[in-house]
């Protein structure tokens, strides 16, 4: 739709992008495709993304994840508590949401030289028609109005079904496809067996907000904790958690390509070593969780098994992980 933007409010990280002269163009922010899904607070600003990010290593309670926030979309009796200008200042969901949504209104209209009004926004499936009310309300805060919310998954396929017909690839209409959307926060699951670019609704869909790309981070965060301390090393401190975390996602990456990966903390004092076997192990419950999602996808009520699929379209930066790809 020319003159709306996307926005994808991922767990990890936001996106906008824009429909022009027949291109999607993601809006970059300094540069960054990806702006992380952080909002911070100083005495005269409010802070967004990377800036908030280096911002919150220092300061963390004076940061707003917008995964930590999310359930609460929807509710005005749930606030959470920062320090803003000299003064404590609560904020709801909804108004932590209009705030990054106003982010990326404003990077629509640095790019576009333009007002923009209109927006489609991508949430998880499992998004209740509360937190969906409370997206379209904190849209509306910021200056938008909201044409559709999609699910995660079907936006997915609907950009890449797009990017098929571009290409003339007509064999798209045959397909039967499965988007696998796992990023730091939910696993979402859509089968669609009938492509048609308007209109493409989900046959099934799956979805656990509890299995993300944070769900394998935590197990790595907790094998760590508990090898350093069983060492009489302390992690006793917020900072030396969120910098052992920052390390785990490095090595969590890593061990895609490598056999193994170190992790380091303070200089050295803190040193652990992983091989890819050991975190095959260490999350296998969770590894086990996925197979059973997709399973249950592609069982009852119509039994099209693994065979009956003819493309897995993977998205989110946790499926690259080879456990996963191979399940």
């Amino acid at each position: 739709i020319e003159g709306a933007i996307g926005v994808d409010l991922g767990a990890e990280s936001c996106r906008v992008a824009v429909f022009k002269e027949g291109e999607v163009i993601v809006i970059t922010d300094n540069g960054r495709r990806r702006t992380p899904s952080v909002i911070a607070f100083d005495e005269s600003q409010i802070l967004f993304g990377e800036t908030a990010l280096k911002h919150a290593e220092g300061n963390r309670s004076n940061a707003i994840f917008l995964k930590d926030v999310q359930a609460n979309l929807g509710r005005i009796d749930s606030m959470v508590t920062v320090n803003y200008k000299g003064a404590a200042t609560n904020f709801s969901a909804d108004e932590v949401f209009a705030l990054m949504l106003r982010k990326m209104k404003v990077m629509a209209e640095d790019f576009l030289k333009n007002n923009v009004t209109e927006t489609v926004i991508s949430v998880p499936t499992f998004f209740s028609s509360r937190q969906r009310q409370g997206l379209k309300d904190a849209a509306s805060t910021a200056g938008l109005n909201v044409i559709r919310v999609m699910n995660s998954a079907s936006a997915s396929a609907v950009a890449h079904i797009y990017r098929l017909q571009k290409t003339n690839q007509e064999e798209y209409r045959r397909r039967n496809l499965l988007v696998f959307d796992q990023g730091a926060g939910p696993s979402d699951l859509a089968l669609f067996t009938e492509c048609n670019l308007y209109n493409m609704t989900a046959e099934k869909v799956a979805a656990d907000s509890e299995l993300g790309g944070d769900c394998f981070t935590d197990l790595l965060v907790r094998h760590f904790v508990d090898d350093f301390t069983s060492k009489g090393q302390d992690l006793s401190d917020f900072r030396a958690i969120d910098l052992l975390r920052r390390q785990c996602e490095q090595a969590k990456a890593l061990l895609s390509s490598h056999p193994v990966a170190h992790v380091e903390i303070h200089e050295g004092t803190l040193f652990g070593t992983i091989t890819r076997e050991q975190y095959a192990n260490i999350c296998e419950e969770s590894f086990n969780k996925t197979r059973a999602l997709i399973d249950r996808l592609l069982g009852a009520p119509r039994k099209m098994g693994r065979t009956g699929v003819h493309e897995i379209l993977l998205v989110g930066r946790a499926t690259q992980d080879p456990n996963l790809q191979n399940l």
